[in-house]
């Protein structure tokens, strides 16, 4: 079980009742009463760059209002330092974006000496699940990634354009973070060719070459023409999309933001066909999904449906470079090697799709 104390250091967070008594009245989620008891309970999750855990709350006999019985504590690891971007996300720009794109935040911390992001959320684990592909299903089916692209669409639009975006946090400048992710990739490729590039034939091969070769700087050719350049979630994968239980009653919700960055819009949704059910229906199925994007979007983007297509093109290419970037950031080789799987698939049928 964790040491909530250890966890809250670094982002001076004491994680006791009295400061959460404090934080969830701000947030307008207790309006009488106190928190008289948080503990963590047993389980967690440890990802790539984080910790995750649950918090069991209790309140007073008094306590009135919203009073969640848990939290959601998640935390960067001591030895996989980031910078604040999510914890800017969730403070700054998660509030600004309407129509819940991610969970509720209670408080989100960064610390600067250590470089760790600390966040507390609402618990969604109740009223949704991770849209992660199970052993019995390929993938998505069509409807779990209409939702997934709702989401996008919802978070999407609200930045859709938006030149302000990147005077207040320079970080997310698009150019930036593309001319650092070819950097990187180009660092990774003799690793990742030694461990993987004797499994391809000659045509894979070939496209992730050239991938490798122009795939970021025609990315950002397009960026630089300020067309379809938005907010990106940066990472949609299944584990990261909370779909509904009752899709009626609520929408889905976006988590583990560290990957934000600015760009163009349609690299978020190729991530996201990437997981469309088998591989070989991703160009038949994108129609659709792509009509239903551009619909959500509204008509304050006035992003045609063509336009988007063009688009999807150059990022469902730059996908077949995700796994090196997975590859160099400690992923492990089976779920690299099957993102790649899923990246050639879904180049060659787009291809012949198009």
């Amino acid at each position: 079980m964790p040491d909530l104390n250890a966890v809250a250091g670094d982002a001076a967070r004491p994680l006791d009742a009295d400061w959460l008594t404090g934080r969830l009245r701000a947030r307008g989620m207790i309006e009488a009463g106190s928190v008289v008891r948080v503990a963590a309970m047993s389980g967690g999750a440890r990802g790539g760059t984080s910790e995750a855990f649950a918090l069991e709350i209790g309140y007073s006999a008094d306590a009135a209002g919203e009073c969640p019985r848990r939290l959601f504590c998640k935390h960067t690891r001591p030895d996989r330092p980031q910078d604040a971007r999510e914890a800017v996300f969730y403070r700054e720009l998660a509030p600004d974006t309407p129509g819940q794109v991610a969970p509720v935040c209670v408080d989100a911390a960064y610390d600067e000496a250590s470089r760790r992001v600390f966040l507390l959320l609402e618990d969604l684990s109740l009223s949704h699940r991770a849209a992660t592909p199970d052993s019995s299903a390929p993938g998505h089916s069509l409807e779990e990634a209409g939702q997934a692209v709702d989401v996008l669409a919802r978070l999407h639009r609200r930045w859709w354009q938006d030149r302000g975006l990147v005077e207040r946090f320079p970080f997310l400048r698009p150019l930036s973070f593309l001319e650092l992710d070819a950097a990187r990739c180009r660092q990774a490729a003799p690793a990742f060719r030694e461990a993987f590039f004797s499994r391809l034939d000659g045509e894979a091969s070939a496209l992730l070459a050239r991938a490798l070769e122009d795939g970021h700087a025609r990315v950002a050719e397009r960026v630089r023409g300020g067309r379809g350049v938005t907010l990106l979630h940066g990472d949609p994968h299944p584990a990261n999309v909370l779909l509904p239980r009752a899709p009626g009653r609520d929408g889905a919700r976006l988590v583990d933001w560290n990957a934000c960055t600015t760009g163009l819009a349609a690299v978020d949704i190729a991530y996201a066909l990437l997981w469309l059910g088998d591989d070989g229906a991703v160009p038949a199925a994108a129609a659709p999904l792509i009509e239903r994007y551009c619909a959500a979007l509204g008509h304050a983007a006035a992003y045609a449906a063509a336009e988007c297509a063009v688009d999807l093109g150059l990022a469902v290419e730059l996908q077949l470079l995700r796994p090196l970037r997975m590859y160099a950031n400690g992923a492990p080789p089976y779920w690299c090697g099957e993102v790649l799987r899923r990246a050639l698939a879904m180049v060659r049928a787009w291809r012949q799709g198009a």
